[in-house]
Parts: C-alpha cells; structure tokens; sequence
C-alpha cells in the first residue's frame, strides 16, 4: 500500500519496518492530506499493534509560500519572507556562499538554490 507513490514509498516503507523491528516500542503517527480512508494505511501493520484511522477537518499537513529576493547593491544577501494571504512576512536574510552567476542575474525570477 505505502509503495504506490514509487521510490519514496518503498524507501518509507523499509524505514518503518527497521525502526519497527530494531524499536519494539516506538510509536508511529502519520499525517495525510485529503486522505479519504485513512485506515487503509494500517493494513500493513502487524495484526499484534494497536492502530487507529483518525479522520477530521483539522489541517494536518501544511504548506509554506516563501518569497526570496535579492537585496539591492548586496549580491550575495537575499530577504526572506512568507507569504500569507496577499501580505509577506520578513523572516530574515539569508547570505550565499557566493554570488549567482550571470544566467541567475539576468532572470530574477528563476529558481536559485540556496
């Protein structure tokens, strides 16, 4: 069931079932947006553990917008704010190892790692 998403799954999967062996008594807690039966995530629990589907209307899973811009005449430094609704909020700065090269220069608006 966990390995429909491909490559990431397995590899959760395989995680939860080393923890599971070399941590008897660990406890797990999954987290799923717009999962409409939860409760098919357990059938591969051991039939031994106790495991509860939980449905409800609470945001369990949350996603941030962040706005990164350079700061003028400091190519290096970038301001970090979060965007809520049609307002941004100043996290802070952020300074890179280095200066963006001359392709990231001359199109703002494309991603740059950082």
């Amino acid at each position: 069931m966990i390995a429909s998403d491909g490559a990431r799954g397995v590899l959760l999967q395989t995680v939860v079932e080393s923890v599971a062996t070399h941590s008897p008594n660990a406890k797990f807690v999954f987290a799923s947006p717009t999962t409409d039966n939860p409760e098919a995530l357990l059938d591969d629990a051991p039939a031994k553990q106790r495991k509860k589907g939980l449905r409800s209307e609470q945001v369990t899973v949350n996603q941030n917008l962040l706005w990164v811009s350079a700061i003028a005449h400091r190519p290096k430094h970038w301001k970090v704010e979060l965007c809520i609704k049609n307002d941004k909020v100043e996290l802070g700065e952020i300074v890179l190892s280095q200066r963006p090269g001359i392709r990231e220069s001359l199109c703002p608006r494309r991603t740059f790692g950082i």
